[in-house]
């Protein structure tokens, strides 16, 4: 997939910008605050509908702006498409694709294909469980439009559950019974996903890893919540663990088992990875695991998806920067915001420059 032209209107400190991109890499350079971050913020909102930094909408449009758009030609498996994406601060959108509007933004996930990777990202490998179900859940909800449902419909049984317990209603068994069978029905597709992931991220996020930190064995392993659940028989054991809780959840009025509360353990050399990491060893985790999301969307979709990177080597000494590079050269076309450019660090392929000052593009 490939992003081959894209207009900025009113985005963040961009006034007013419209390029045409390249095939491979895209290098976009500024000083700190210059807006190359706003830049690739853009992208991601125009291909998924939302911030990467999670901000709303009202904070997106410039400022003594009413509104912002974003608009783009992408060049897929299915042809090109013609995007636009305009909101104003009341938070009303409008989304058209090849002219024709869509109600539903989450119809972006089957259009598009795009994995960002960014400094606070560091957090999927270093913070809590959170982060790293977010990974999940943001990836397979790109791979797969089933997941992204289950995953919606599995949260709204959650908050009715919780509400329930925290209220404490007399008929609370017979309710908890209801909510858990849709709960255990969601749930499963989910895990069946997640796990059917794992085996992948665990051989090439191992080799992505080796890669570019050049030592060290590290693996990944799924964590539920609810003890064991087996791949063959998910639906049933997620059920079971479910009413093996039902006392507990009572007792403390809320749910404790279930994929919202499952993890991805992280180990290298055998060591847990949050616990005694380095932040250098921390960072090569974290790439090794949206490269190998990358691979795997690819995998699935049919297509190369878009590499974002915001200031990927600024944290990365010189020879792991060099391999990082080296590996984004296969990955199709990315979009990489820089202070320094990537000049020393033995990049040999393509490159389309911009340069961006004050939120003012210009190509080079």
């Amino acid at each position: 997939m490939i992003l081959k032209s894209f207009r900025i209107e009113k985005f963040r400190n961009i006034a007013n910008a419209s390029v045409k991109l390249g095939d491979n890499l895209n290098l976009v350079v500024g000083l700190n605050a210059s807006g190359k971050t706003n830049f690739l913020e853009a992208v991601f909102y125009l291909m998924t509908g939302r911030s990467i930094r999670n901000a709303k909408e009202s904070l997106l449009i410039g400022r003594g702006g009413d509104y912002a758009r974003v608009a783009g030609v992408l060049d897929g498996r299915e042809g090109e498409r013609k995007i636009e994406f305009g909101f104003n601060k009341a938070g009303k959108k409008h989304l058209y694709v090849d002219g024709a509007r869509l109600q539903r933004v989450s119809r972006l996930l089957d259009i598009s294909a795009v994995v960002s990777v960014a400094p606070i990202d560091i957090d999927i490998a270093a913070g809590s469980p959170d982060n790293r179900r977010k990974f999940l859940d943001a990836l397979l909800s790109h791979c797969f439009p089933s997941y992204f449902l289950s995953l919606t419909n599995y949260q709204k049984a959650l908050k009715q559950k919780n509400s329930l317990l925290k209220e404490g209603d007399g008929r609370l068994g017979e309710y908890l019974e209801a909510w858990n069978r849709q709960l255990a029905e969601y749930g499963a597709n989910l895990l069946a996903r997640r796990m059917a992931f794992i085996p992948f991220l665990r051989k090439r996020g191992a080799q992505i890893y080796r890669q570019l930190a050049q030592s060290e064995e590290i693996d990944f392993r799924y964590q539920f919540s609810g003890g064991e659940v087996r791949e063959e028989n998910i639906r049933d054991d997620l059920s079971k663990a479910l009413r093996a809780v039902v006392e507990r959840e009572k007792a403390i009025r809320q749910a404790i088992i279930g994929p919202h509360r499952d993890d991805v353990e992280i180990t290298v050399d055998k060591l847990s990875l949050k616990d005694f990491g380095s932040r250098g060893q921390q960072r090569c985790a974290m790439l090794a695991m949206k490269f190998a999301a990358l691979e795997y969307l690819e995998k699935v979709r049919g297509e190369k998806p878009i590499l974002l990177l915001d200031e990927a080597v600024s944290e990365l000494d010189e020879v792991r920067s060099a391999n990082l590079l080296g590996i984004s050269e296969s990955v199709g076309q990315v979009i990489m915001a820089s202070s320094h450019g990537v000049e020393g660090h033995g990049y040999t392929g393509n490159v389309t420059k911009f340069h961006i000052e004050s939120g003012k593009i210009t190509s080079q």
